[in-house]
Order: structure tokens, then sequence, then C-alpha cells
């Protein structure tokens, strides 16, 4: 191989950790932020006053998450904007649509992840957003790089780790990018040989 395509190599696989990396980043704090209203609630006794003035706990719970996936959801529409504008070698705009699909996914399971921490943290909104930021940057992307780096893909540890929102997001996210960097390098390639369309492609090129 020479120097140049190890190069070009090395770069792909940077920028297929730079993307989850980024997203396991931006999604935990971003996820994390919606347990100031809700730590208010329970610290101050304002959830204890709505169940006396006859509020079911499943309406509350419901309101809460609607209002939040709503909220979360705007998050997510800027942040395929910026998206949309970054300029990424080999990550078209149907990889960031994907990608911004994923988000909106992990969004629910995220979110339940954060009402769950809440209930066990006590104390201000400081420390809980910081306990719950916690939680999901060890389950995501701590998980993620031992993954990739230290356990060098086990299917073992991608299997226990899938079962976190964020680790599922970033695995996404990864997949998609190099899933289009594929696709980028075998139609360039299949415009070398003759003969060659998006039909018969996977026939004439076995890596493709």
């Amino acid at each position: 191989m020479s120097m140049s395509a190890k190069f070009s190599v090395m770069e792909s696989q940077i920028v297929s950790l730079r993307i989850p990396l980024t997203l396991g980043i931006i999604m935990p704090l971003s996820v994390s932020s919606f347990i100031f209203c809700l730590a208010e609630e329970l610290n101050n006794g304002f959830f204890t006053l709505q169940k006396m003035a006859g509020l079911r706990l499943i309406t509350f719970w419901i309101i809460n998450f609607a209002w939040d996936f709503v909220t979360l959801l705007i998050y997510c529409i800027l942040y395929f904007i910026v998206m949309i504008f970054s300029t990424i070698e080999g990550f078209p705009l149907s990889g960031k649509l994907a990608t911004f699909l994923l988000m909106c996914l992990h969004n629910a399971p995220a979110l339940f992840t954060v009402y769950l921490t809440a209930l066990f943290v006590g104390g201000n909104k400081t420390r809980s957003f910081l306990i719950a930021t916690i939680v999901q940057l060890v389950a995501g992307l701590l998980s993620f790089v031992v993954y990739w780096d230290v356990t060098c893909h086990n299917s073992v540890i991608l299997y226990l780790s899938m079962i976190f929102p964020t680790f599922a997001l970033l695995q996404g996210a990864s997949n998609i990018y190099m899933l289009s960097k594929e696709r980028q390098y075998c139609t360039r390639r299949c415009e070398g040989i003759t003969n060659c369309t998006s039909v018969n492609m996977c026939e004439l090129m076995q890596n493709c």
C-alpha cells in the first residue's frame, strides 16, 4: 500500500471516530439538561403538590416526556443544520439525514435514562445535572471508546453496550459514515472498470 493510501485510510478512521465522538459529547449534555426542571420539581415539593391537587402520575410523566421530547427534537434539528453546512469528506447529505434520524430515535430512551437518574439522585440541580451527564458519558462515550480501542470490536461488548442509548447512537453514526465512505470508494473504482454499473458492481469487485 502506498503512503498516500495509508494516509487516506488513517484519515477515514479518524473521521469515522470524530463524528460519533462529537455526538457523544453534545447529546449527553443536551439530554442531561432536562433534569434541571425535574430535579427542581422533585426537590422543592412541586411534584407532591401536583399529586395532592389530583394530577395522576402517568399524566405527569407523559406531559413531561412530550414537552422534553419536542424540545430535544428542536435541538436535533439545529444540530442537523450544522451538519449540513459542515464539510466532512465522504459524508453525503443522505448520511447526515440518517444520522439525524438516529438522533431522533435516541431521544426517547435517553430521556428515560435521565428520568430514571433524577429519581435516584438527590441534591440541587447542578449536582443532578453533573451526575446525569456522567451517566450518559460513561454509558455512551466511554463504552464506545472501550469497544473501539480496548476490546478491538468484541462482539460480546458490542451487544452488551447496545442497551445504552448513547452508545447505540455513536455506533450507528460510525457505521453510517463507514458505509457512505465505502459506497463512495466503490463507485469511484467502478468508474474505471469497463461495463461496470451499480447493478453488477458487487460481481466485478469482491470488496464491494
